[in-house]
This record gives structure tokens, C-alpha cells and sequence, in this order.
């Protein structure tokens, strides 16, 4: 016989005082929720909980575990290698920002800006 757990067990062991967060918790973590036939309680299969339960644990185990001092440093290396790559880049971008007109309207425009500055410097 398959054992099931009901949400509001499940709730308890969870921690939650409400059954909505244990459907949450179910839905993020792809558990199905069972309900038989004019049934009003619905309910999780008790292996499928297990499981998970103690797959989040071991991750949250994993995650807790202290990092080296190398994992550490080439974190760091990486970090500062990349600013770098991103502040010559954007300083590159600069340089190039010169505006490259490509119709034949947008290039009429540039012609009589440019001489409006030009006349403008020859008359101040």
C-alpha cells in the first residue's frame, strides 16, 4: 500500500502553519499532489516527500560547507580580470561613438549641422 502524507502533516514537518505554503513548497519542487475520488483533503505521496526533503537538506548541507582560500582567490582573479575587460571595453565604445549617418536625408542633415558650426567658428 502506498503511504501518503497530508498537507497538514506535512505542514508540521515543514514548518509552515498554513497548507497553502505546503502546495507552494510541493509546486517548486515538482511534487504531485494526489486527492482520491470526493475526497476533501489532498495529500503527498510519502516517499516522493521523503525524498526531496532530503535531497533540500543535503543541498542546504552542501551550500553551508566552508569555501577554500583558492576557491576564493580565483573568484577574485576572475572578478578583477573581468572589470578589466569591461572598463576597456567601455572605453573603447567611447572612442567609436562617432555618429555614421545612412540615408541620404540623415546625411543632408550632418552636411548643414557641420557648416552651421563651421560658420559659426569663423564668425566667433
Amino acid at each position: 500500500m502506498i503511504e501518503r502524507i497530508y498537507l497538514k502533516e506535512a505542514a508540521r514537518l515543514l514548518g509552515y502553519t498554513d497548507i497553502r505554503s505546503v502546495r507552494t513548497w510541493a509546486f517548486k519542487n515538482h511534487l504531485k499532489l494526489y486527492k482520491d475520488n470526493g475526497a476533501k483533503f489532498p495529500y503527498l505521496l510519502r516517499n516522493d516527500f521523503e525524498q526531496t526533503t532530503e535531497k533540500l537538506f543535503q543541498l542546504q548541507q552542501k551550500r553551508s560547507t566552508p569555501i577554500s582560500t583558492d576557491e576564493i582567490e580565483s573568484q577574485i582573479k576572475f572578478a578583477s580580470q573581468y572589470l578589466s575587460a569591461v572598463t576597456n571595453r567601455s572605453k573603447q565604445m567611447k572612442s567609436k561613438r562617432e555618429y555614421i549617418p545612412k540615408l541620404e536625408h540623415e546625411k543632408q542633415v550632418l552636411k548643414s549641422l557641420l557648416l552651421v558650426i563651421r560658420e559659426s567658428r569663423i564668425i566667433g
